[in-house]
């Protein structure tokens, strides 16, 4: 009679796998909502950034929770912050503006080109250390960095355009 012994390794091993799975799928259906939103102007939605920060800074705090790894303050400033600068690299390709008295944002071509390659630095790290967690919470934290790089410049910018919405506005009536 064998025992049965199941490690927490074993079990977070196959929960990252379901993850990664269904990652795949996750990944697959915003390369099509990206593609589709090419060239085509849609109203600005404040809250699509702040939910994206916010689910993103989430799934950093609870993989690094699960993973009981620290990460030092240097190792946070270097892999945030190219994730920061590829982000701020990336807000730059969506125009932002005002028409028919609505802020819109338009994807470029270059919004597409800069996703895929901040998914193929992500990946670079977790193919190169595939069996080490640490790369794994390095490529999180780099996610991290460009979502909030991305989200916030956005966030910067639709204030702006609100502003001279709003003045616009006063102006008129």
């Amino acid at each position: 009679m064998s025992n049965l012994q199941i490690t927490f390794y074993q079990v977070i091993t196959w929960v990252f796998r379901i993850l990664g799975m269904l990652s795949v799928v996750f990944l697959l259906l915003s390369l099509l909502r990206i593609w589709k939103s090419i060239k085509k102007a849609e109203e600005f939605k404040l809250k699509r950034l702040v939910v994206g920060i916010v689910l993103s800074a989430a799934s950093l705090g609870i993989f690094l929770y699960l993973s009981k790894i620290t990460v030092s303050q240097g190792n946070y400033l270097l892999y945030g912050g190219l994730g920061l600068m590829v982000g701020v690299v990336w807000a730059f390709t969506v125009r932002i503006y005002s028409q028919d008295g609505k802020v819109m944002t338009r994807n470029s071509i270059w919004y597409l080109f800069i996703w895929g390659v901040s998914l193929g630095i992500a990946q670079v790290f977790k193919l190169i250390g595939q069996q080490y967690l640490n790369t794994a919470i390095f490529s999180s934290i780099l996610s991290f960095g460009i979502v909030f790089g991305m989200n916030a410049l956005m966030a910067w910018q639709y204030r702006g355009v609100k502003m001279d919405l709003q003045k616009q506005q006063s102006k008129q009536g």
